[in-house]
């Protein structure tokens, strides 16, 4: 099984979740989990928020952070 991102969005400090988004093998060797980020703020997905990477991190620490809210 994965992790409970339930209540990630507020342990995250942005700085970490940005560097472990743009390459994960780089904070952690062992995980599972590929690099999307090609450039700074290009990924390998063109959608959605039409491949903007910046974008599309905020996008899901947003939807993170709405999780623990929901669960109140």
């Amino acid at each position: 099984p994965g992790i409970n991102l339930q209540f990630a969005g507020d342990r995250l400090r942005k700085d970490y979740y940005h560097r472990w988004m743009r390459d994960p093998r780089r904070i952690d060797p062992a995980t599972i989990m590929p690099k999307y980020f090609v450039n700074e703020n290009e990924t390998t997905l063109s959608e959605p928020l039409d491949g903007d990477g910046q974008k599309q991190m905020e996008a899901i620490l947003q939807w993170m952070k709405q999780l623990d809210t929901e669960a109140k």
